[in-house]
């Protein structure tokens, strides 16, 4: 029985293990496997996952070789196609979300770099993510550095002091001097590279 066309990915016939040697087999014959529906008309997904369970158990009863490499349930790609409030993963943030609390390794974390070397955004998507950041959705809103982290970034980049010939106040960021004096960061730049 196979159940999922998802199943026939060429990339995963490289791997080697029961269902994929069966493919291969097949695959060398000139032969495909035979996909049969064998039931519809579920309307949730906690039903679909239950039945699936139940036809799994019973053809592995009956003796079947199955290429299911789970006992069912686990939905997983079975949901394209699907209309959004029965994919598992409609709606689901934070807790709920099936992935919620894992941590991807190193190499995961590689992967999903490489997989994005090179990948570009249309216009739209672009603009969509610029607008979603904007004002109070910006994680940065309403929030200012610790004035250790000031330091710390200052003596990365050379450790630069600002003084104020008036006051004699030193500050570790241009930024910071603005703030005190109620000018401009730019400005002080400008009188500093002698600009203006």
């Amino acid at each position: 029985m196979i159940d999922r066309v998802g199943h026939l990915v060429p990339s995963s016939l490289k791997l080697k293990n029961y269902r994929i040697n069966w493919f291969n087999f097949l695959l060398n014959q000139n032969l495909k496997p035979q996909i049969e529906l064998i039931d519809e008309g579920y309307r949730t997904r906690s039903s679909l996952c239950e039945a699936e369970r139940f036809l799994i158990k019973f053809y592995r009863e009956l003796g079947v070789d199955l290429v299911n490499g789970t006992d069912g349930g686990d939905g997983g790609g079975w949901n394209k196609g699907l209309p959004k409030e029965l994919q598992p993963m409609f709606g689901k943030r934070g807790k709920d979300a099936p992935n919620y609390g894992s941590i991807r390794t190193v190499e995961q974390k590689k992967n999903i770099s490489v997989s994005l070397i090179g990948r570009k955004l249309s216009k739209e998507a672009r603009k969509k993510q610029s607008i979603a950041k904007l004002g109070e959705k910006h994680h940065y809103y309403h929030k200012s550095r610790l004035e250790e982290t000031i330091i710390k970034i200052s003596k990365s980049h050379g450790g630069k002091l600002f003084v104020c010939i008036e006051t004699g106040e030193q500050f570790h960021t241009l930024a910071q001097a603005g703030k005190k004096l109620n000018l401009f960061r730019q400005n002080i730049r400008k009188v500093l590279v002698r600009k203006i």
